[in-house]
């Protein structure tokens, strides 16, 4: 008799010295998916079956499965188990193009950490003296003609770089002109709601979401709408007979519930908003912080994402006004 799927040889890798199980894990499940020994829609042994099977705590087996479904790499059905998903993130992503780095010039600030306050890392962790010979060298490059004649978009040398780091890390391909540097999320959504919005626009933001986004969009004449949000992201609505004006979410780690966008909801939206000339604006805010594995590719970086806009931040990875 057949009690579930049996159990599948992944054939795993020694773990390097260094790598925690649970990253460890994470890169050998998803590393055989892209190189096809995990079949697409192949069901998946129970996480019980893999934790006696590899040796390792049940746990750190539910933990690495939630991030694989979260990006998009296994999907869980009711009563069938978890299977590998049939379409996972690279099928979607646009290739993207290597710029040269730039120069950066930032300054440093330090500021004490303390327990439990919201949206602030551990900036104990920050590598200050790495970072301050970094500064000095950069400084060692600036001239008299950087203070004049600024580019009101921003320093070419970091637009460039930022463009060369959205390639890497964030899986979107963009030229350091459509970069436009700002003094942070504030900032860039108060330019996108005076040029994009026009009195009594609808605009579909997230609930619960971020506040002060809603109220810049308020302030810009924009009727929000506010679009409930489960585990697994916005719950994407049918547009209707009037398509909204613009949608704003924070898909990589939704604000504030931490949820992540799942995979079939971002391609939807994506396909719902470029059908119905709709804006969609990407919040990209503290994507690149994760407790294991790799960073949730952006919805810029999906092929057909045109008409995305996507905003970014370094605030949480450099001190205040480092950047």
């Amino acid at each position: 008799m057949s009690h579930g799927p049996e159990p599948i040889d992944l054939a795993l890798s020694p773990r390097p010295s260094g790598l925690t199980i649970t990253r460890w894990l994470y890169e050998e499940i998803r590393t055989a998916i892209l190189e096809g020994r995990l079949r697409r829609g192949v069901p998946i042994p129970p996480t019980r079956v893999l934790a006696v099977q590899h040796k390792v705590s049940r746990r750190i087996v539910v933990n690495v499965f939630g991030q694989l479904r979260d990006e998009g790499y296994l999907s869980a059905v009711t009563g069938s188990g978890t299977r590998v998903s049939d379409n996972i993130p690279e099928d979607f992503l646009a290739p993207a193009k290597a710029q040269p780095k730039g120069r950066q010039s930032p300054e440093v600030r330090r500021r004490a950490a303390r327990p439990f306050l919201p949206i602030q890392p551990s900036l104990s962790e920050f590598p200050m003296e790495i970072w301050a010979r970094l500064e000095a060298r950069g400084l060692r490059t600036i001239s008299t003609a950087d203070l004049a004649d600024a580019d009101p978009a921003g320093s070419p040398a970091l637009r460039s770089a930022i463009s060369a780091h959205l390639g890497v890390a964030r899986g979107v391909s963009c030229s350091p002109e459509q970069i436009v540097i700002t003094s942070g999320t504030q900032q860039s959504l108060d330019l996108l709601a005076r040029v994009l919005i026009r009195p009594h626009d609808r605009l579909w933001i997230e609930d619960p979401g971020y506040k002060d986004a809603a109220e810049i969009f308020r302030l810009a004449g924009a009727r929000v709408v506010p679009i409930s949000v489960d585990a697994y992201g916005m719950q994407i609505p049918e547009f209707g007979r009037v398509a909204p004006r613009a949608v704003y979410i924070t898909p990589a780690h939704q604000f504030p519930l931490g949820v992540a966008l799942r995979l079939d909801r971002r391609l939807e939206l994506l396909r719902r908003t470029r059908e119905q000339n709709v804006i969609l604006i990407d919040d990209d805010y503290d994507s690149e912080f994760r407790f294991a594995g790799q960073p949730i590719p952006a919805v810029k970086g999906l092929s057909g994402s045109e008409h995305v806009f996507l905003l970014g931040t370094f605030n949480k990875a450099l001190p205040d006004r480092a950047c």
